[in-house]
């Protein structure tokens, strides 16, 4: 009878500490749970000019977007002619998107863009062996790695620059790969049937020079004093001025 009093004690404090343990466990769980749901920041934003428009986790879109915002994986837009964003991968890697552009980026195992459409200027930085940063299109996926290029996607080809470096090219259709080495530029269309080969990059041009007598094509060339002359001859035939003057 003596010692009941003390084992109903023990049993209270067991029974609270599993509570107690319980509850801890549970929040643990609950925890690593979200954490699993939470989608890992993969680029920030650097640059910024006109409207863009970002697609996240679960459809949710922000039109807000500002310098210094870190994003997850999702889809980026940009709604104007005029508008360009530029946006940094963790390892330093810089992509710039320009005009009416749609990419999707996402970092989770590897860096990818697939570029719907539009330009991407891309500045990649050394990436792990066998994980390059790739790109896909509608009609080419693009291996890059320690890399400056440009890609220009439309619905019917891909134009690629190489700047710097090199890039791994393969066209959707018929699966042809290529390596593109630096100052060199190509074309993977839609149409296998159509050559797919690297040439030298054309160089900048900085002057233009033309003969616009010669070299109009549409309408007719008229210099002022063909003008001049019109004026002279409707000023006769008002009567506001005599031939004599006119001439």
């Amino acid at each position: 009878p003596a010692g009941k009093p003390f084992r109903g004690r023990a049993v209270r404090a067991a029974a609270l500490l599993t509570g107690v343990a319980a509850v801890a466990i549970t929040t643990f769980f609950a925890a690593y749970l979200l954490g699993l749901g939470q989608e890992p920041n993969v680029v920030t934003i650097t640059a910024l000019n006109g409207e863009a428009r970002w697609t996240g986790t679960g459809g949710r879109i922000t039109h807000t977007l500002a310098t210094g915002q870190r994003l997850p994986g999702g889809t980026l837009e940009l709604l104007s002619a005029d508008s360009w964003v530029e946006f940094k991968f963790q390892d330093g890697s810089t992509a710039n998107l320009s005009a009416l552009s749609t990419v999707t980026v996402s970092g989770r195992e590897q860096k990818q863009l697939r570029l719907r459409r539009g330009r991407l200027c891309a500045m990649v930085q050394a990436q792990p062996e066998g994980f390059p940063l790739l790109v896909h299109t509608q009609t080419a996926r693009l291996e890059v790695s320690e890399t400056q290029c440009n890609v220009d996607a439309a619905e019917e080809m891909t134009t690629l620059t190489v700047n710097r470096g090199r890039v791994r090219l393969q066209r959707s259709s018929g699966g042809r790969t290529i390596h593109v080495p630096a100052q060199h530029q190509i074309v993977a269309s839609m149409d296998g049937s159509m050559q797919l080969e690297a040439a030298p990059r054309r160089e900048p041009v900085f002057r233009w020079n033309s003969n616009l007598k010669r070299d109009v094509v549409f309408g007719k060339w008229a210099p002022n004093l063909w003008h001049t002359g019109r004026r002279l001859k409707k000023a006769v035939a008002d009567g506001t001025m005599t031939k004599k003057e006119a001439i």
